[in-house]
This record gives structure tokens, sequence and C-alpha cells, in this order.
């Protein structure tokens, strides 16, 4: 990361020619706005003098817009609580608009979190802006209070465990094979909380998974609107190992004329023309 040059305070805006004291790069006027400074980037590497904690992982999470891969930060901070990725990149986007826009730092963030009063924090930082400025998310938030203030996580594989065979349904996603159903687990395990594959996500696992099942055929909104209702048709129609093993054999076409869905994928351009020339590769 770049440090500015200009000799003004980070936290604080004042004129001055002093610079962090540990790590020498950011410039800050005195030891207290060292403290205060909640800037995720100096704190991941200089660490002013104390540990890492999910708050900085969730505020760097913000201002890349990307979900956490710390387990604490998504616990902490009410996603393991939803079931859905639609859900989880509302949840996100709340806490980008609570910190990037409205500028709730680390430090405030942190003590919220640990006092438990997240909550009525949060409300209280919206309902301070005029309504017209709530955005979306918040509104989302409201409504889903009872979700996020419940005292137990969701389990988002549980929907998909009945369809599998019986000795497949206590092992985790890595542990299936073939990789055809691995995959297929993960497609179900979306598809059935309210979600799709986000090709915007850095996992490896979910881009392949859009691109498999051919979301990347959608135009405007058909692969958001359109293929996961479909899938989902799919789903009620066939079994999970019927539906895994035509996947694995690149059939997935046919399986969808089997069940009286010509008309359906029909809608969608392009699809069927992709998934023809992944059969013949």
């Amino acid at each position: 990361m770049a440090f500015t040059s200009s000799p003004t305070c980070a936290s604080c805006g004042h004129k001055m020619s002093r610079k962090c004291s540990k790590c020498r790069g950011l410039w800050l006027c005195s030891q207290s706005c060292e403290i205060s400074w909640g800037d995720c980037g100096h704190d991941f590497i200089c660490m002013l003098g104390r540990p890492l904690d999910s708050t900085d992982h969730l505020i760097c999470d913000c201002r890349e817009n990307i979900f956490s891969d710390d387990e604490d930060t998504l616990k902490d901070f009410g996603f393991t609580k939803f079931t859905s990725i639609y859900d989880w990149w509302n949840l996100l986007g709340l806490y980008i608009g609570l910190t990037c826009i409205i500028g709730v730092g680390s430090q405030e963030l942190h003590q919220w979190q640990v006092k438990g009063t997240l909550t009525e924090n949060i409300i209280s930082k919206f309902e301070a802006l005029p309504q017209d400025c709530h955005g979306r998310y918040y509104p989302w938030f409201c409504e889903n209070l009872h979700v996020f203030n419940s005292d137990s996580s969701q389990d988002i594989l549980a929907a998909v465990r009945p369809y599998l065979e019986p000795e497949d349904r206590s092992k985790a996603p890595h542990e299936l094979t073939p990789k055809a159903k691995a995959e297929l687990f993960l497609l179900y395990s979306m598809l059935l909380n309210g979600s799709y594959p986000n090709p915007s996500l850095l996992d490896q696992g979910c881009q392949d998974l859009y691109f498999n099942f051919t979301f990347v055929t959608g135009c405007g909104s058909e692969g958001e609107e359109v293929l996961p209702p479909l899938y989902q048709m799919l789903i009620s129609k066939c079994s999970f190992k019927e539906f895994w093993l035509v996947y694995q054999s690149r059939g997935l076409i046919t399986l969808m004329d089997m069940n009286g869905l010509q008309s359906e994928h029909q809608k969608i351009r392009h699809l069927e023309a992709f998934l023809n020339i992944q059969s013949d590769t």
C-alpha cells in the first residue's frame, strides 16, 4: 500500500511533520491519533501495537466489496445467521454503507460488537439520516432483524442433504466424488437458499459454477431471473443422482427436454448452443 507523503494527519487532518511511530509510513500527528485511526490498510501493515480483530477484517472486506474468509468475522457480524448468498450481499452492503459512507470506524464498530449493541447502533446511525438516504440495504436489515438477532447460525447445506443418497448425507461438499456430484451439491445449496453463482466472488468454485451451469449465457437479467427457476424446476422433477450423472455426461439439455422444460430453456438465448459446445469438448 502506498502511503501519502502529504504532511497532514490521516486521522484529524492537522498539519504536522510526524509519521507513524511504528511503520514510519503514514502521517499521524500524535499517539492518540495512531490509536484512534481506523484505516484497515494501515492496521494490517502496521498493527498499531494491537492484534487484528474481526472488525478490521470486516472493514477491509467492505472497502474491497468481498466476503471475508475469516470465520470469526462472519460469525461476529451476523453473516452465518443467514442461509442465502443474496442475504449475505445485503448485509455486506449494509456494512459498506455504515463504514464507507456514514464513516463508522473500526474502533467504534468493534466496541458495538463486543458490547452486543450492533443492532441498536446500526439503527441509530441510519435513522439519523434523512429517509431518502437510507438506501436499499437498511430497509432489508429492518425486515430481517428477527434473523440477525437470532441466537443460532444457519446451516446453508441442511436443505440439500435430503436430496443426497444416504451414504453421502453426512459428507462435506469437498468429500463428495466425483467432482460433478460435489459441484451440483453446491449449486443445490445456492438455489435452495434463494441464490445463484455470483461471478464477482473471488472463490474459484463459485466462478466455475457460473460458467459450467451456463449462467454466463444470460443476457441482461436472464442469468439471475430465468436460469435459477429453470434449475429449481429441474430439481423438483428429477433425482439428485440423475441430475449429477447427466451433468457429468454434458447432457443437461436432454434432461430438461425429458422433463418438459424445453419451452423454458428456449427462453434463454444461447443456452442450448453453449451446452452443445460443452458436450463436444
